[in-house]
């Protein structure tokens, strides 16, 4: 059973300079404590980024082959070795005017995670749901000084 996440924040920053910082996955850590290490390294074509991340008293280890479309606004990722059984998502920067009419950036992160334990899924899940969104969370208020983080609940009623 796979787990879907998304996380929205809002910042009065033009939305190129948003995806530039979205993209320095290698800052991460500097964000989250959670976040042990992220490096990026070129393989032929393709940009990876190998992780380390806390998770319940161990450490997440996986790699992922990133695409980044700077036209697009756009970063995905997908594991390609790891610890996790699936791991999908991105972010997207879109212009958008925030409170009082100023113009901005609506950065939205979007995951399918699959932790490979069906057995222990429905204690786990929640578990996982909650850390990842709490370190997306993080990687916004780290990364942009004025924020705004939309609620879980509106946030899954844009999905």
């Amino acid at each position: 059973m796979s787990i879907k996440v998304r996380v929205e924040g809002w910042s009065p920053v033009e939305p190129i300079e948003a995806f530039r910082r979205l993209a320095d996955y290698e800052r991460y850590p500097e964000q989250t404590p959670s976040v042990r290490s992220v490096q990026t390294e070129r393989r032929g074509e393709d940009l990876v980024s190998i992780w380390r991340v806390d998770f319940r008293g161990g450490i997440l280890c996986w790699t992922e082959r990133d695409f980044i479309d700077e036209a697009a606004l756009r970063l995905d990722f997908e594991q390609i070795d790891g610890d996790l059984e699936l791991f999908a998502g991105g972010w997207q920067v879109l212009g958008e005017v925030g409170p009082e009419d100023v113009e901005g950036s609506l950065m939205i992160f979007t995951a399918e995670l699959d932790l490979g334990i069906p057995s222990l899924a429905p204690l786990v899940d929640p578990i996982a749901e909650s850390a990842l969104r709490a370190n997306m969370t993080a990687v916004l208020t780290g990364l942009f000084d004025d924020v705004v983080i939309a609620e879980p609940s509106l946030s899954r009623a844009r999905s």
